[in-house]
């Protein structure tokens, strides 16, 4: 999913059910527009997230870097994409 140079309003208008947003060692797999799952430690395992608030702070908070780049996303701890397998 292209989301290079977009803001946290224009990709949560791109999300679809089981895109996965994925950043260096971490999955987080889209339920529905407003839901996320993630294994979160911190949490005592997998968890239910608001699909706004975890952008926002991988964005935000974590200065993580919306990009295109398999290999950089993988690589990088400031980047992160978003991988879609069907339409």
């Amino acid at each position: 999913v292209c989301i290079e140079g977009k803001g946290f309003k224009e990709i949560t208008k791109v999300l679809k059910p089981l895109d996965l947003v994925v950043y260096n060692g971490h999955v987080i797999i889209v339920i529905n527009d407003k839901e996320m799952i993630e294994s979160r430690l911190s949490a005592g395992g997998v968890v239910k997230v608001q699909s706004a608030e975890r952008l926002k702070e991988l964005i935000e908070k974590k200065k993580k870097i919306p990009c295109d780049d398999p290999s950089l996303a993988m690589r990088s701890k400031a980047h992160f994409l978003i991988r879609r397998f069907f339409s």
